[in-house]
């Protein structure tokens, strides 16, 4: 149960990597890891600049560090685009340590001999974790772990004592809260859930492409992600870059909007495929 549970936390853990095509990227040892990414952001084409944004984010090693002190050295308006990154990759390593406290937690839980106590300390698991999720005043990087550390329980770490969890996904996507919308549908978008539940595309991509709107980066990756994930569309055709200023983002969701009018006819009743 423990290597179990510390495979499937590492697979939660690479979710930044997850809906991105292609390999993780390896670096020549000497080459600067910031140039091909500031070149790339300062080209006026947003498809060039998703895609060196995402060989970045893809690349091997440390790539916190390089970013921080590029900021130094770039202008003012590289810096702007630059310091979001550093932000999410900064929230990222503490997502990291919040996925391996809810693991040890979860260890600690399935290790216990007494099965009432056993069941009230993940029930209170359960409510914790769900506060997070729908908790306004969360940012939404911790509501997106919190979610998928559920799913991944009631999927994958625990499905007999977890079972009647499941039936709280669907309603993420009818929640008045955009945000908690928008986790339901990266749930749904990566799969992550089972395929008796499975909603239509006419659900779930309107929510990914109004998260393009979101206030933060993160929201505007991980929603452009699922997008191209879950189409057929490049990045050439419709691409939110989300380290453009709000206006500079207007086009990019009018191209994925006149996309989706234009083909949600034949896409909108298709099934959001589930693995399990």
């Amino acid at each position: 149960m423990r290597r179990t549970v510390a495979v499937l936390a590492l697979g939660l853990l690479c979710w930044p990597l997850l809906a991105s095509r292609g390999e993780t990227v390896q670096r020549p040892p000497q080459e600067d890891p910031v140039f091909p990414l500031t070149l790339g952001l300062g080209s006026s084409s947003c498809a060039d600049r998703w895609q060196a944004l995402e060989r970045y984010l893809r690349s091997s090693g440390d790539r916190l560090r390089p970013l921080q002190q590029s900021l130094r050295t770039v202008n003012p308006s590289m810096r702007a685009r630059l310091a979001l990154v550093v932000t999410f990759l900064e929230e990222d390593a503490n997502a990291r340590s919040r996925v391996q406290a809810w693991e040890r937690e979860f260890t600690q839980i399935v290790e216990l001999q007494d099965g009432t106590r056993q069941s009230s300390e993940l029930e209170g698991m359960h409510r914790r974790l769900l506060n997070i999720i729908h908790d306004p005043k969360e940012s939404f990087g911790p509501r997106l772990d919190a979610a998928s550390f559920l799913a991944v329980l009631v999927t994958e770490f625990a499905p007999v004592p977890t079972a009647a969890w499941a039936e709280e996904f669907p309603g993420l996507l009818r929640s008045t809260d955009g945000r908690v919308r928008l986790v339901g549908a990266m749930l749904y978008a990566r799969g992550m859930l089972f395929k008796a539940q499975a909603p239509q595309k006419g659900t779930v991509i309107p929510v990914l492409i109004n998260g393009l709107r979101g206030d933060s980066f993160e929201e505007r990756l991980r929603s452009q992600r699922g997008l191209l994930f879950l189409t057929s569309v490049s990045a050439e055709q419709a691409c939110v870059d989300p380290t453009d200023p709000r206006p500079q983002r207007t086009e990019g969701i009018r191209q994925w909007e006149a996309w989706w009018a234009a083909n949600k006819g034949k896409l909108a009743r298709e099934k959001v495929a589930q693995h399990y």
